[in-house]
């Protein structure tokens, strides 16, 4: 008795249905070996010089010893007097601190703002300021503009709002006087190219 042959078209879904068992076969085994060798490469929760931030990173060591012993060094380094730094630390602090969780302890919100002005400061990149700092540039790429934002947000009333009188034009070119030697001369020029712009820019519309 012959058998039944099965018809062609039932032979191309069987065919089909095997090369594609085959294929999630050969998907899960490769899942299965690049599992084990990120496991097998990845020997440290977190890197050894990374975890030795607090003892050898900038922020703790340099940052420290400047503060202490040369003012004006920390000022060139930051960008920022000493008086001022802590200000705008102390104000953007509830915006940027994070909560500890059971696996790591969140990074100082001074740490975060350091890395930030060193970053604008000196335009290096994340991958260049994390030697110094001993934290990842992909750490880094995260909490710089947060720390940004949180800086535009706590200062936006008091600091981008335009003066609307002359002595508040006044008052300011006195303030860059007295803290950057801003001479309110060079202020009062910019105020009128800003009315200008303005005035020109109302004419178009």
């Amino acid at each position: 008795m012959k058998c039944a042959r099965m018809p062609r078209f039932l032979q191309q879904v069987a065919l089909m249905e095997l090369e594609e068992e085959e294929d999630h076969l050969f998907a899960s085994y490769y899942l299965k070996r690049r599992a084990q060798r990120f496991r097998r490469n990845r020997r440290y929760w977190v890197k050894p010089w990374i975890s030795r931030r607090g003892q050898l990173g900038q922020y703790d060591t340099l940052m420290r010893e400047l503060r202490q012993e040369d003012p004006d060094a920390f000022t060139n380094y930051m960008r920022l007097p000493i008086d001022l730094y802590d200000e705008v630390l102390t104000r953007i602090t509830p915006r940027i601190t994070k909560q500890d969780t059971w696996w790591r302890k969140a990074l100082d919100p001074g740490l975060k703002f350091a890395c930030t002005m060193r970053h604008l400061a000196s335009g290096d990149s994340y991958s260049s300021i994390k030697w110094d700092f001993r934290v990842p540039s992909n750490t880094m790429s995260m909490f710089v503009p947060e720390v940004c934002q949180a800086i535009i947000d706590e200062y936006a009333a008091e600091v981008i709002a335009c003066p609307t009188t002359p002595a508040e034009w006044k008052e300011i070119a006195n303030e860059f006087l007295s803290r950057w030697n801003f001479p309110p001369l060079a202020f009062l020029i910019l105020s009128h190219f800003l009315e200008m712009t303005e005035t020109c820019h109302t004419f178009c519309c």
